[in-house]
């Protein structure tokens, strides 16, 4: 597991450090409306994938062991189709698309999907190097696309990021295909399958993705314009990428509670990991406290002037973040996907309630203080949660003895 986890931490450092790349060269070159015009489509996408993978979502890992693996891609796929056109339908009739931009949003958010769930799947066989590379190819192709048209054609619009993450999808879902159509040879034909059960862990497990993106980005559509859109976008991104550990960890996590043969020691090991990933987050977020807002001013432009006194409102969220994801993860794996969804209904209910009164007082300060709120809401019901579920006693929070004996386990 050790192994796994060091192999996946570093391609999410590679990965941050790509997506950091993006970030400058979109907000310097691209400029802070084309910024939030960017946001907004992939938060569009975003929502199409988080109501598809009700299906084809990280909740299937839970039944990848059981069910009939070649009936499990086939409906996947059939389900992929289906939903994303009804979900395009919808979202151009209802004005939430990019105008111009509708069919582009249809086929990126379908390679988006298949290529996310030929990932799960991959995951779910314990296959964490392959995801691993999986998941640094994408953005990787991403920010040379965007180096193409920004430095060679020299074209500096929204389709100088569209074309790019279109191409990068593209060949990520053509190359994890071929290794999934490997593993659809090789299985073996079986009965076992319940698409009820699938898709009933699957809704509650998008409801809690959901709400979990709408804590913070609920507040996009609240916003006057696409340059407020674009600063707190912008803010939101380099804040969230003190998550490095907590995001390398969680799909490993994922993978071995989901095989686990014994649940309390699978628990008490997610909570000595929460404990080490909170310490990590805290000590990056410390070193962005460190740097001077000239900085940020000049690697993204002055129009991000803002973006250092977000990022602070918005850091003590992101803290909290890396301690309850890897419970909310522990809960998945092993087929609880419902409290989650329960754990992160207030935080969503708050957003959702208060956060529009906020934004209308307090402009982009007013979401990024929402979105605080809302995950501190999130941690006290999810850690609450989490310790009666695995009967851990409330002092293992405070005790440091099982976590050093769990980390030298994985040595």
């Amino acid at each position: 597991m050790l192994k796994n986890i060091i192999r996946n931490l570093i391609t999410r450092g590679l990965v941050a450090l790509i997506n950091f790349l993006v970030l400058i060269f979109s907000a310097r070159y691209l400029g802070v409306s084309t910024r939030g015009e960017i946001s907004i489509f992939l938060l569009n996408i975003v929502v199409f994938q988080a109501i598809n993978e009700i299906f084809t979502g990280y909740s299937i890992v839970h039944y990848l062991p059981r069910f009939d693996f070649r009936k499990l891609v086939a409906a996947g796929i059939i389900y992929t189709l289906v939903c994303c056109l009804l979900l395009n339908i919808i979202f151009v009739f209802s004005g939430l698309t990019l105008p111009g931009y509708e069919l582009a949003g249809f086929v990126v958010s379908l390679l988006v999907i298949l290529h996310t769930f030929n990932c799960v799947l991959l995951l779910g066989k314990q296959q964490v190097k392959l995801f691993s590379l999986l998941s640094f190819m994408q953005p990787a192709l991403l920010l040379a696309g965007i180096f193409f048209f920004n430095f060679s054609l020299h074209v500096f619009t929204f389709k100088s990021y569209l074309y790019p993450l279109f191409f990068s999808f593209t060949v990520s879902w053509v190359v994890s295909s071929f290794f999934v159509l490997k593993l659809y040879r090789q299985s073996v034909r079986s009965n076992v399958f319940s698409l009820k059960s699938l898709l009933v862990n699957g809704l509650y497990f998008q409801l809690s993705a959901l709400m979990f993106v709408f804590a913070n980005r609920f507040t996009y559509y609240l916003l006057p314009d696409v340059a407020q859109v674009g600063i707190y976008s912008a803010a939101s991104a380099l804040m969230e990428s003190v998550l490095l550990f907590a995001a390398g960890i969680a799909p490993v996590l994922i993978s071995k509670a989901a095989n686990h043969q014994n649940r309390l020691e699978a628990a008490s090991l997610t909570l000595s990991l929460a404990k080490v990933s909170t310490l990590v987050t805290v000590f990056f977020a410390l070193l962005v406290f460190c740097i001077p807002g000239s900085f940020f001013v000049l690697v993204l432009g002055q129009p991000f002037y803002d973006v250092r006194s977000l990022m602070l409102l918005y850091a003590p969220g992101i803290v909290l973040v890396s301690f309850f994801s890897l419970m909310a993860a522990y809960l998945a794996a092993t087929g609880q996907q419902r409290l989650v969804a329960l754990c992160y209904l207030p935080g969503f209910l708050h957003t959702a309630l208060v956060g529009p009164l906020l934004v209308n007082y307090a402009g982009v300060e007013g979401a990024a203080i929402t979105a605080g709120i809302s995950y501190l809401l999130m941690f006290i019901v999810l850690t609450s949660v989490f310790l009666h579920v695995t009967k851990l006693p409330f002092r293992r929070l405070l005790s440091v003895t099982p976590d050093i004996a769990n980390i030298r386990a994985l040595f």
